[in-house]
């Protein structure tokens, strides 16, 4: 076996394996010559150096997000130093910029950092490629560049808080409705809200065109009937905003969150059994209009941004001749992650 048969029998299949093809977002480019000035390898004498040139074998590109050069020898020429510095002087290229460089003869394997030449992260033998491959492709596959491009790529945005990103991840939390009061002796509210809880599913934070810091969440529940309501009403979600520059991590000096929405479901619309409570489908009567004005008051403490909520509710019935008024509180602890 020689270089080409290496390249065409074990490398190639390798790459498509990885996720890559030939002319698409996760590309390979085969052959790529560099030009290197010598004050690239460290003279500066431009009347008497003269360009030199390299030849890259595979550089493997995810499109805007980074690439990864492999370099291949025949089976008989041993991965020596002197081969993982050529490989370097490829990733290292200016016009390049690889996140990671591999050398192989076809027999052996070594996962080099462009920022780390001297030691291989990763070796392993041909033989083992089906074993490793989820490990592989987790590093070099399109995920992993994108991964790590995320990651090493700088974070310019405004911060959300001191040592915090410029935008976050909500990933969990929960909400607690501890009490709801009505100020209407005609409505009284359901005895199983208090207690409830609803479930934070996801969404982020981060800031809008104009600087303010702005926290979208999605919930589920804290009950059937309620998700059901606000799917009917068109509410998919709560945006809040402050007019804090910063969310605070003091919870005696915290920060002030303001939601406001209001959502009808028209006369007419289909309600759905809902179970525990209702065994058959049946027609709004009347339209259904409600609003909700929510504060959320609440503090940094790791990942996690908790404090306490208060809500003012307006239901607006066909058959009432005002609006009824009632009140919730409660708590929250919401966590979100670094995107």
């Amino acid at each position: 076996m020689n270089e080409t048969d290496v390249r065409e029998e074990i490398v190639r299949p390798f790459l498509h394996d990885l996720g890559y093809r030939h002319g698409t977002q996760n590309t390979i480019i085969t052959e790529k010559t560099l030009r290197y000035g010598y004050n690239f390898l460290g003279r500066k004498k431009p009347g008497k150096d003269r360009a030199v040139e390299g030849r890259a074998d595979y550089i493997c590109q995810v499109t805007s997000f980074g690439r990864w050069v492999l370099e291949v020898k025949s089976p008989q020429t041993e991965l020596t130093i002197d081969v993982a510095e050529q490989a370097h002087t490829y990733a290292a290229h200016p016009e390049i910029a690889a996140i990671y460089f591999v050398v192989t003869n076809g027999r052996t394997f070594r996962l080099y950092r462009t920022s780390r030449p001297d030691t291989p992260d990763l070796e392993w033998q041909h033989a083992e490629m089906a074993g490793k491959m989820l490990t592989l492709r987790n590093i070099l596959g399109p995920d992993g560049i994108k991964r790590i491009s995320r990651v090493t790529k700088p974070d310019v945005g405004q911060p959300l808080a001191e040592g915090m990103p410029s935008e976050m991840q909500v990933v969990g939390g929960f909400v607690t409705y501890e009490d709801h009061v009505s100020k209407d002796p005609r409505f009284v509210v359901p005895e199983h809200y208090r207690g409830a809880r609803a479930t934070v599913v996801g969404d982020k934070v981060s800031r809008t065109a104009d600087g303010f810091i702005e926290g979208r969440l999605t919930l589920a529940g804290p009950t059937e009937l309620w998700d059901l309501l606000n799917r009917l009403g068109g509410v998919e979600g709560y945006t809040f905003r402050t007019a804090d520059q910063f969310i605070s991590k003091d919870k005696n000096s915290p920060t002030i969150f303001q939601n406001y929405l209001d959502a009808r479901v028209p006369a007419g619309t289909l309600i759905p059994p809902i179970p525990g409570q209702t065994t058959v489908a049946t027609k709004l009567p009347v339209d259904l209009d409600w609003s909700a004005s929510t504060e959320a008051v609440g503090f940094i403490n790791g990942e996690r941004f908790m404090g306490t909520f208060a809500i003012e509710y307006k239901l607006k019935l066909a058959f009432v001749p005002d609006v009824i008024e009632y009140s919730g509180y409660g708590v929250f602890d919401i966590l979100c992650k670094a995107i």
